[in-house]
């Protein structure tokens, strides 16, 4: 790779080998190769090309002439740009609908599109178990609790779907909509949205163990 070149402060490498966000970048780098530079500003272009030759931040700094605390930022940045062309292939979704047919159905494209799939009858219960997984997928009216107060007691610990036949009254606390009767196509939108948010919301997860 043309923009790569050898560590100057070998100590600190080691470092930042165990640095969550600079491995990260390492292994999109050895993954894309040349590519990866292009979607970079001339600055993090810079920074990219000492944290994959293996400098520290504070190695990286001093090339750059910025200070570590940038360069930390510049490559979670950059992580979290890169996150939107990363596919996430193994989403967690519970599909929740007091409907046995819908929640075959449901099942069974979730599971074409690489998802691993729970279902329950009753949005109770997707309260419950609502931390375990990525994505929600809620039927708006079901009996006891409906899909609507269920979204609104998860809150954004997932991403959440609404399934429903009035689609355009479900926006108020759901991150998608898939309105009855159900199409692939609208799944597979709704759960491309999904693996956006989720790679997004890993990178920074795993970047937390820097601080």
């Amino acid at each position: 790779m043309s923009q790569t070149r050898q560590p100057s402060d070998p100590a600190g490498a080691s470092q930042g080998a165990n640095t969550s966000a600079a491995a990260q970048l390492r292994a999109l780098a050895e993954a894309w190769g040349d590519g990866l530079f292009r979607h970079l500003t001339t600055l993090e272009h810079q920074v990219a090309a000492c944290i994959v030759a293996g400098d520290s931040y504070a190695a990286a700094a001093r090339y750059v002439g910025v200070s570590a605390s940038t360069v930390r930022r510049r490559v979670l940045r950059i992580l979290a740009r890169l996150s939107d062309e990363v596919p996430v292939t193994d989403l967690r979704v519970l599909v929740v609908d007091d409907h046995p047919a819908h929640r075959i159905l449901l099942t069974a494209v979730f599971e074409s599109l690489g998802c691993w799939v729970r279902t329950v009858e009753d949005g109770a219960q997707a309260v419950v178990l609502a931390a375990d997984f990525d994505v929600v997928c809620l039927d708006r009216n079901m009996p006891g609790m409906s899909g609507d107060e269920a979204a609104r007691r998860i809150g954004r610990r997932a991403f959440l779907i609404a399934c429903t036949s009035e689609p355009e009254r479900a926006w108020a606390s759901f991150d998608a909509v898939i309105a009855k009767p159900f199409s692939a196509a609208a799944i597979e939108l709704a759960i491309r949205s999904a693996r956006q948010r989720v790679a997004r919301r890993r990178t920074v997860d795993r970047a937390t163990v820097d601080r």
